[in-house]
Protein backbone atom coordinates (compact mmCIF):
# COMPACT_ATOMS: atom_id res chain seq x y z
CA UNK A 1 0.00 0.00 0.00
CA UNK A 2 1.15 3.55 -0.92
CA UNK A 3 1.84 6.21 1.80
CA UNK A 4 0.11 9.45 2.18
CA UNK A 5 2.42 12.53 1.94
CA UNK A 6 0.39 15.68 2.10
CA UNK A 7 2.62 17.37 -1.11
CA UNK A 8 0.59 14.82 -3.93
CA UNK A 9 -2.97 15.32 -4.55
CA UNK A 10 -4.23 11.93 -4.47
CA UNK A 11 -7.35 10.61 -2.85
CA UNK A 12 -7.50 8.57 0.27
CA UNK A 13 -9.82 6.05 1.56
CA UNK A 14 -11.18 6.84 5.15
CA UNK A 15 -14.03 5.11 6.47
CA UNK A 16 -14.92 3.65 3.43
CA UNK A 17 -15.72 6.94 1.49
CA UNK A 18 -13.19 8.40 -1.09
CA UNK A 19 -11.78 12.21 0.08
CA UNK A 20 -9.92 14.20 -2.09
CA UNK A 21 -7.22 16.12 -0.46
CA UNK A 22 -6.34 19.55 -0.66
CA UNK A 23 -2.93 20.73 -0.59
CA UNK A 24 -1.47 22.57 2.08
CA UNK A 25 -1.74 26.50 1.58
CA UNK A 26 -5.08 26.75 -0.28
CA UNK A 27 -6.82 27.65 2.31
CA UNK A 28 -4.32 30.55 3.87
CA UNK A 29 -4.44 32.07 0.89
CA UNK A 30 -7.83 32.45 0.92
CA UNK A 31 -8.10 33.84 4.15
CA UNK A 32 -5.09 36.52 3.40
CA UNK A 33 -6.65 38.05 0.26
CA UNK A 34 -6.90 42.07 1.18
CA UNK A 35 -3.31 41.74 3.64
CA UNK A 36 -1.21 43.55 1.09
CA UNK A 37 -3.79 46.22 0.92
CA UNK A 38 -4.40 46.85 4.83
CA UNK A 39 -0.75 46.77 5.04
CA UNK A 40 -0.42 49.75 2.57
CA UNK A 41 -3.88 51.31 3.99
CA UNK A 42 -1.39 51.39 7.32
CA UNK A 43 2.10 51.92 6.11
CA UNK A 44 1.21 54.96 3.33
CA UNK A 45 0.51 57.73 6.09
CA UNK A 46 3.67 56.76 7.84
CA UNK A 47 5.74 57.12 4.44
CA UNK A 48 4.33 60.28 3.59
CA UNK A 49 4.56 62.21 6.94
CA UNK A 50 8.34 60.80 6.99
CA UNK A 51 8.87 61.88 3.49
CA UNK A 52 7.55 65.68 4.36
CA UNK A 53 9.44 65.38 7.35
CA UNK A 54 12.59 64.99 5.48
CA UNK A 55 11.88 67.74 3.00
CA UNK A 56 10.96 70.16 5.72
CA UNK A 57 13.84 69.25 8.01
CA UNK A 58 16.16 70.01 4.34
CA UNK A 59 14.85 73.30 3.72
CA UNK A 60 15.17 74.37 7.57
CA UNK A 61 18.98 73.02 7.57
CA UNK A 62 19.35 75.04 4.53
CA UNK A 63 17.76 78.51 5.26
CA UNK A 64 20.12 77.81 8.88
CA UNK A 65 23.20 77.33 7.00
CA UNK A 66 22.64 80.32 5.17
CA UNK A 67 21.74 82.17 8.13
CA UNK A 68 24.83 81.66 9.64
CA UNK A 69 26.92 81.94 6.07
CA UNK A 70 25.14 85.44 6.41
CA UNK A 71 26.34 85.93 10.16
CA UNK A 72 29.76 85.17 9.32
CA UNK A 73 30.26 87.48 6.50
CA UNK A 74 28.25 90.23 7.74
CA UNK A 75 31.13 90.12 10.80
CA UNK A 76 33.96 90.16 8.48
CA UNK A 77 31.92 93.07 6.32
CA UNK A 78 31.74 94.51 10.24
CA UNK A 79 35.74 94.35 11.19
CA UNK A 80 36.60 96.38 8.42
CA UNK A 81 34.63 99.12 9.48
CA UNK A 82 31.26 98.78 7.72
CA UNK A 83 28.39 100.28 8.84
CA UNK A 84 25.71 98.37 9.60
CA UNK A 85 23.43 99.43 6.76
CA UNK A 86 26.48 98.02 4.68
CA UNK A 87 26.31 95.15 6.20
CA UNK A 88 22.64 94.77 5.83
CA UNK A 89 23.59 95.07 2.32
CA UNK A 90 25.75 91.84 2.23
CA UNK A 91 23.31 89.72 4.77
CA UNK A 92 20.64 90.73 2.26
CA UNK A 93 22.41 89.40 -1.11
CA UNK A 94 23.21 86.38 0.97
CA UNK A 95 19.75 85.39 2.05
CA UNK A 96 17.96 86.83 -0.95
CA UNK A 97 17.83 83.65 -2.68
CA UNK A 98 15.74 81.98 0.06
CA UNK A 99 13.44 84.82 -0.57
CA UNK A 100 14.54 86.22 2.62
CA UNK A 101 15.12 90.37 2.93
CA UNK A 102 16.33 92.58 5.01
CA UNK A 103 14.31 95.37 4.95
CA UNK A 104 11.80 97.74 7.27
CA UNK A 105 9.09 95.35 6.18
CA UNK A 106 11.22 92.23 5.77
CA UNK A 107 11.50 89.03 7.19
CA UNK A 108 15.00 89.74 8.41
CA UNK A 109 16.60 91.18 11.44
CA UNK A 110 20.11 92.09 11.63
CA UNK A 111 22.26 93.62 15.09
CA UNK A 112 25.79 94.88 14.62
CA UNK A 113 27.37 95.43 18.03
CA UNK A 114 30.94 97.32 18.24
CA UNK A 115 33.23 97.75 21.20
CA UNK A 116 34.21 101.29 21.69
CA UNK A 117 36.30 101.85 24.58
CA UNK A 118 34.03 100.72 27.50
CA UNK A 119 31.07 101.49 25.40
CA UNK A 120 29.11 98.68 23.19
CA UNK A 121 27.23 100.44 20.30
CA UNK A 122 24.49 98.52 19.09
CA UNK A 123 23.02 99.48 15.61
CA UNK A 124 20.00 97.31 13.54
CA UNK A 125 18.88 96.77 10.26
CA UNK A 126 15.93 95.27 8.73
CA UNK A 127 12.99 94.56 10.17
CA UNK A 128 12.77 95.50 13.89
CA UNK A 129 9.18 93.79 14.53
CA UNK A 130 11.62 90.45 14.38
CA UNK A 131 12.39 89.50 17.92
CA UNK A 132 16.45 89.25 18.14
CA UNK A 133 17.39 89.43 21.76
CA UNK A 134 21.17 90.23 22.00
CA UNK A 135 24.13 87.87 23.42
CA UNK A 136 24.44 87.78 27.12
CA UNK A 137 28.11 87.41 26.78
CA UNK A 138 29.85 91.24 26.76
CA UNK A 139 32.24 92.06 23.77
CA UNK A 140 36.01 92.58 24.51
CA UNK A 141 37.81 95.79 23.02
CA UNK A 142 38.06 95.76 19.34
CA UNK A 143 35.38 93.22 18.67
CA UNK A 144 32.81 93.27 16.79
CA UNK A 145 29.05 91.06 16.47
CA UNK A 146 26.84 90.60 14.20
CA UNK A 147 23.52 88.66 14.83
CA UNK A 148 21.28 87.92 12.17
CA UNK A 149 17.23 86.37 12.96
CA UNK A 150 14.58 85.36 10.81
CA UNK A 151 11.29 83.55 11.09
CA UNK A 152 11.55 80.41 9.87
CA UNK A 153 7.72 79.73 8.41
CA UNK A 154 6.11 83.43 7.71
CA UNK A 155 3.22 82.08 5.28
CA UNK A 156 5.58 79.22 3.60
CA UNK A 157 8.39 81.95 3.62
CA UNK A 158 11.47 80.24 3.33
CA UNK A 159 10.11 76.87 4.76
CA UNK A 160 7.54 75.41 4.07
CA UNK A 161 4.91 74.84 6.90
CA UNK A 162 3.88 71.25 5.70
CA UNK A 163 3.55 69.24 9.13
CA UNK A 164 1.68 71.87 10.53
CA UNK A 165 -1.92 69.82 10.45
CA UNK A 166 0.11 66.79 11.70
CA UNK A 167 0.98 68.40 15.15
CA UNK A 168 4.81 70.01 14.45
CA UNK A 169 4.54 73.70 13.18
CA UNK A 170 7.12 75.98 12.41
CA UNK A 171 5.18 79.18 13.03
CA UNK A 172 6.95 81.22 16.04
CA UNK A 173 10.25 79.76 15.15
CA UNK A 174 13.13 81.51 14.69
CA UNK A 175 16.32 81.42 13.48
CA UNK A 176 18.85 83.33 14.66
CA UNK A 177 23.37 83.22 14.41
CA UNK A 178 25.85 85.25 15.62
CA UNK A 179 29.73 85.79 14.81
CA UNK A 180 32.16 87.57 16.30
CA UNK A 181 35.03 88.89 14.43
CA UNK A 182 37.78 91.32 15.50
CA UNK A 183 38.58 94.76 14.30
CA UNK A 184 41.40 95.25 12.11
Amino acid sequence: MRKYSPQNNHSRRRGGAMRKIQPVGRHDRSRRSGVGALQLILALPILLISTLAIFQFSFFMLVNQAVIHASIEGAREAEKGSTCEEVGEIVAAILAVHDLHVSPTGNVHVLCERRSGLNTIVESAGNVSVSCPLPATPLNKGEVRVTVCTKASDHGKPIPNWLSSFGFSLSGKKIKSTSLARLE
